[in-house]
Formats: structure tokens, C-alpha cells, sequence
């Protein structure tokens, strides 16, 4: 390898092979570098191979002063390993502090210590250093605002507590969905509202991020690129985990007009009301994202309207800044001020209008769920707010079925990260039971299986990290449960 480039975001990470090597039994070196890694790269993490067995000694790596100290031997009477393959990898990311664009990077193991298993040490040869070179340009996907790699109306918010922010303008500029180069305007990427995060909410690289930066989350709306393979720095949470919502800062609220879906007068209007409460001590609001699903089989999304009128955000284009988008089961809402002072208080943050379909499905029951995407006070700090209570609304239809109950269904574990299992309660009747549908919040279908009793869900194609809906159809293809799940 010759000096690759690494960016502030990638992560540098170190494979330690094994070639061709006979009885060995143990193993044990140092990974060292240059003064460059010490000064500018913090140590993420390992993962240990396998090669030398499962009944081995393995402690997790010391690391001082980035040499990480490491290795695996063989326990007892027993053959050593032959063979090649991958020893230990080792991880590092740049540090949260300006980096000389060329600054190089440079691994070498020392101290290697091995044994075969007559306890006899052996010698190994070293491939020497592998360096790796600094630079100061990212690649901006123009619409993905918050680096989450995936467009969605929550790229709304950084615009707004980055608002007249200035840096280098991009070389050919476009909002083209493509990978276009840029020189960073910071190098802090701890969190979100880091300045190594602002080149990305300057959409449209004009150099100042401004409600002009809204053009290219419209044209790319629901685009989505690749998600990072490996572990990273920091990651824009698309959720709030269950510690962060015992300190949440208030509570979404979702009521509605009506709990009463007449079959016999339809297409019906309904008007949803969504409000926050500063329970748990809301203050300094600035920005959110809530997004609302919908059984697209009894409502026209098509229909829905958002209306903004008397929202706590104030006057659009005075106060703030909205932008709205609707799939095929879900209705997205971003609002942020900008340029003015954050949000002290709670009430009403818009309402959403929308028809049901003239014909029903063969239901007696159907849910709308919301939750908030992403929140934030003035400075890009996140907030962290419950989602709201699923709402149960009433179906009269002389057509409808009994109604299953969801908590037939058990999906585990939630939140998940490899694969999702289902159990199935006993008062169900299998066979009556067709496939399970995976949604994503823009209201694609991810993947569609028939359920088996008991089964294993594998998750590695569902794409990005987030929040998606599981939906069990049954024979009739009537919607029968919705579960959300949260993938890590």
C-alpha cells in the first residue's frame, strides 16, 4: 500500500496478517508509529481473529501513548496453527484538532515475540511500516445536510444552527447527487454541530450556508448513499436511546379530530394535531424533525397537508424555516429557527390533514405512529424528546375482520444491529398469515419474506442505521400488526 489518503471522517485501519506460518502457538508484538499518530490520531478499537482457536488467551490491547500492545496464545497441549489469515485489526481516527493537509501516518510493528508449541520461539518476518497520508478534503453529497447518508427533511436543521456560517466555496459546485470534493471548514467532528460538520450544510457550496442550501435537499429528497461498513467517530443519531430518553427534555404529542373512521362516509378528512410538552424541562428548542406513519392501504397520503399556523417556530421565512415531504406511508416534518433566538416553552408545532381512501381495507382498527427524528437547541446540541403514543383509531366497516392484537407478535431484540427474531403468540393461526413487509422511514420496501413460526430475520440489507416499521400481512394481504424497529 502507498500512502493512501485518509480523511477527518475515515477511520485508518491496521490488518495484521499471517502468511504461511507453521505450529505457531503464540503470538505477541507492539504496533507503533510515527509522532504524527500520536499527535493527531486517538486509538477507536480492535477486533481479534480467530486463527489460533477459541481456547486461547486474548486480553484486550494496552495502549499508551497510541502503541497498542497485543496478542493471542494457545492454551494446553495442543498443535499449533498453519496456515494464513487475519491476526488482529486495529483502529484509529483523527483526532477533533486541526491536521497539516500531508501530514503522513506511518505503522510498523516491533517486539514480536512467537512460539510453536514445542515452546520453541520462532522467527517471523516483518512487512515493515504502511503509512497512510492526510487530507483536508471530504466528499459532500449535496442534500445530505447532516452526513447521515441519506436525504431526508431533518437535513433542514443544520442550516439552522449553522445559519451565515462562511468557508471555502466547492470547486463546480452543482446539487447534483454525486461525491463532490471539498476542503474543510473545521476539524471538530465530535458532534454534529462540530465545525468539521459545516462543509456538508453548505448544500449547494456557494460558501455560506443559508436558506439557498434548501434547493438541494428538495432535488435529492429520499437519495441515499453508501453506509459505512465499520465503526465510526460519531454517527448523527436517526434515534434516541433508551438512556437518553430517561433525561429527555419534554414529549411529542399526536391527537387527532376523530377516533372514528366511518366506512359508510368515506373518503373522510382527518386532522392531526402535533404538540410538545416540556415535562421533563424543554428549553432552548431550535430545530426538530417528526415524522408520522400512516396504513397507506386507509389513508391517500397523497392528500395530506401541513399546516404551520400558530406553531411555537413562529412565521415561515421570518422565524423559521420548514420544509415537508410525503411517501407512500409517511408524513416528514422539519421546522428550524434561524438567525433569531431558540424556542422557551412548548405547544403546538403543526398540524397535518388528510383523507382516507374511498375504499377500505378489510380492517376493524388501524395505527398512525410519529416520532422525532432528530431535535436540537441553538448551538446543534441534540435534544432528546419521547415519541408520542401510537394512536389506535376505529374502523366501522361492515367488511372488517376480527382484529388481531400486535402484542401477538413479539420482534426482539429492539433496538437490533444483525438479525431480528419473531415469535409468534399461540392464539395465532399460521396459516392465515402471508408474508412481513420491512419498511424504511421514506416509505420504501425494504424486504418482503413469508413467515415461518419462530423465524430469523437477518437485517445486513435493510440499509442505513434508523428506524424502520415491520408490518404482518395476513392471507387477505390486510395489515394485521406494525412494529417499529430501530436499527443500530
Amino acid at each position: 500500500m502507498s500512502n493512501p489518503n485518509v480523511g477527518l471522517f475515515d477511520i485508518i485501519t491496521i490488518d495484521v496478517q499471517l502468511n504461511n506460518t507453521s505450529d505457531l502457538y503464540s503470538l505477541f508484538m507492539k504496533l507503533k508509529g510515527n509522532q504524527a499518530v500520536n499527535q493527531y490520531l486517538d486509538y477507536l478499537g480492535y477486533t481479534a481473529g480467530t486463527l489460533l482457536g477459541t481456547n486461547v488467551i486474548s486480553t484486550p490491547p494496552t495502549v499508551v501513548n497510541n502503541i497498542a500492545d497485543f496478542g493471542i496464545t494457545k492454551v494446553g497441549a495442543v498443535p499449533g496453527y498453519s496456515g494464513s489469515g487475519l491476526f488482529y485489526t486495529l483502529r484509529f481516527v483523527p483526532k477533533n484538532i486541526s491536521i497539516p493537509t500531508g501530514t503522513t501516518f506511518c505503522f510498523y510493528l516491533d517486539e514480536i515475540n512467537a512460539y510453536n508449541s514445542l515452546g520453541i520461539q520462532c522467527g517471523l518476518s516483518n512487512q515493515g511500516q504502511i503509512c497512510f497520508t492526510f487530507t483536508n478534503q471530504v466528499n459532500v453529497w449535496p442534500g445530505d445536510l447532516n452526513k447521515s447518508n441519506t436525504v431526508t427533511p431533518s437535513d433542514l436543521l443544520p442550516i439552522g444552527y449553522f445559519y451565515n456560517s462562511t468557508g471555502p466555496a466547492r470547486p463546480n459546485a452543482s446539487i447534483q447527487w454525486t461525491a463532490q470534493p471539498s476542503t474543510l471548514w473545521g476539524y471538530n467532528h465530535a458532534t454534529q454541530n462540530g465545525d468539521g460538520y459545516k462543509v456538508f450544510a453548505d448544500s449547494n457550496g456557494d460558501g455560506t450556508i443559508n436558506n439557498a442550501d434548501q434547493a438541494a435537499i428538495g432535488f435529492n429528497m429520499n437519495q441515499v448513499h453508501s453506509r459505512m461498513s465499520g465503526p465510526i467517530a460519531f454517527q448523527p443519531p436517526p434515534h434516541f436511546t433508551s438512556q437518553q430518553l430517561t433525561t429527555s427534555a419534554g414529549t411529542l404529542t399526536v391527537t387527532s379530530n376523530t377516533n372514528i373512521i366511518d366506512g359508510n362516509i368515506l373518503p373522510q378528512s382527518v386532522t392531526f394535531t402535533v404538540n410538545l410538552n416540556n415535562t421533563g424541562g424543554l428549553n432552548s428548542l431550535y430545530g426538530i424533525s417528526v415524522n408520522l406513519g400512516f396504513d397507506e392501504t386507509v389513508f391517500d397520503l397523497s392528500t395530506a397537508t401541513v399546516d404551520y399556523t400558530g406553531s411555537i417556530f413562529g412565521n415561515l421565512g421570518t422565524d423559521c424555516l420548514v420544509l415537508n415531504y410525503t411517501s407512500t406511508s409517511l408524513v416528514s416534518v422539519a421546522l428550524t429557527r434561524f438567525a433569531n433566538v431558540a424556542i422557551n416553552g412548548q405547544g403546538l408545532l403543526f398540524k397535518v390533514t388528510i383523507q382516507t381512501k374511498a375504499i377500505l381495507p378489510n380492517l376493524s382498527q388501524t395505527q398512525v405512529t410519529s416520532y422525532v427524528d432528530a431535535a436540537n437547541n441553538q448551538v446543534g446540541d441534540n435534544l432528546y424528546i419521547q415519541d408520542a403514543t401510537p394512536s389506535l383509531m376505529t374502523i366501522i366497516n361492515n367488511l372488517s375482520i376480527d382484529d388481531i392484537k400486535s402484542n401477538d407478535f413479539l420482534l426482539y431484540p429492539n433496538p437490533t444491529n444483525d438479525i431480528l427474531y419473531l415469535s409468534i403468540g399461540k392464539n395465532i393461526d399460521e396459516n392465515n398469515i402471508l408474508k412481513l413487509i420491512v419498511i424504511n422511514t421514506l416509505g420504501q420496501i425494504v424486504t418482503e419474506l413469508p413467515i415461518i413460526s419462530n423465524m430469523q430475520i437477518s437485517t445486513r440489507n435493510w440499509g442505513a442505521s434508523g428506524v424502520y416499521f415491520v408490518k404482518i400481512v395476513n392471507n387477505f394481504n390486510d395489515i394485521i400488526s406494525v412494529k417499529k424497529i430501530i436499527l443500530k
